[in-house]
């Protein structure tokens, strides 16, 4: 009997030992990354160039096929590079201003 407590006590032992090892395994955990946009960047691999994008006169939203992957890239520089503290294009800076539209235009 004495030896089966024995067992029991060293298998205790070793719960604990393992679980003491794993607690540093979150300084190495990994994040999701920089956004991108792969359809848009699939796209211009494939014909070459640039979606086109239409917005017809009496509207003022777009339309079309290539409209989702134009409002993604939006998104993604808006939150990239856009300040956070300017509310308005008025308020930003004349360097941010010209980094978010040469962004655009790319």
């Amino acid at each position: 009997m004495a030896s089966t407590q024995g067992d029991g006590a060293s298998s205790n032992s070793m719960a604990a030992t393992s679980s003491s090892q794993n607690q540093g395994s979150t300084s190495t955990r990994r994040g999701r990354g920089r956004a991108k946009n792969n359809k848009l960047r699939s796209y211009a691999e494939l014909t070459g160039g640039k979606p086109t994008i239409v917005i017809p006169p009496d509207l003022t939203q777009l339309v079309g096929h290539n409209l989702h992957m134009f409002k993604a890239e939006l998104g993604i520089i808006c939150r990239c590079y856009a300040p956070i503290a300017a509310a308005t294009w008025k308020e930003m800076e004349d360097f941010q201003n010209t980094t978010l539209r040469v962004r655009l235009e790319v």
